[in-house]
């Protein structure tokens, strides 16, 4: 099953591209590094830019980075956050949840201003499924791409 589901995700995610530059956000987990390796299969690492939306880089990330090739930064999103919650009044829940809120409205603001398109190459991927694609790709290579820490 991982054999087709691999290929047919890169093709999804080459058709869905149109070939446009994309941008992905690498938290260094699992998703994010198994979608970052689906982009760079897809359309090459140089289309692609993965960002990390916070305050330091994971150590997979930076694994993933150097394995990829693909292009990448870290954007601090913490000021930004900071503005949202000095401006407002929000109850616990709703201020823990603006954090992603605000992680994504950087990513798109970010992927705009570039030409960039923002893709989820995993978003019909059930979560289990995601280590045994990750082993079946790393072993199509001499160097696994997706860093074990990540699994």
């Amino acid at each position: 099953m991982t054999s087709d589901l691999w290929p047919s995700l890169v093709d999804r995610f080459r058709d869905r591209a149109r070939s446009r530059p994309v941008a992905l956000e690498l938290s260094g987990d699992l998703g994010s590094s198994v979608a970052a390796v689906v982009a760079c299969d897809a359309l090459g690492p140089e289309r692609v830019t993965g960002l990390t939306l916070g305050d330091a880089v994971p150590p997979q990330v930076r694994d993933l980075v150097l394995r990829t090739g693909l292009d990448f930064r870290l954007e601090p999103v913490q000021p930004i956050l900071d503005a949202f919650l000095a401006a407002l009044t929000l109850d616990a829940p709703v201020a823990a949840n603006l954090q992603a809120r605000v992680r994504r409205v950087v990513l798109l603001a970010l992927a705009e201003q570039e030409g960039r398109v923002v893709l989820d190459p995993l978003r019909d991927v059930p979560a289990d499924v995601l280590p045994e694609l990750a082993r079946w790709r790393n072993a199509q290579d001499a160097e696994a791409l997706i860093p074990v820490p990540a699994m």
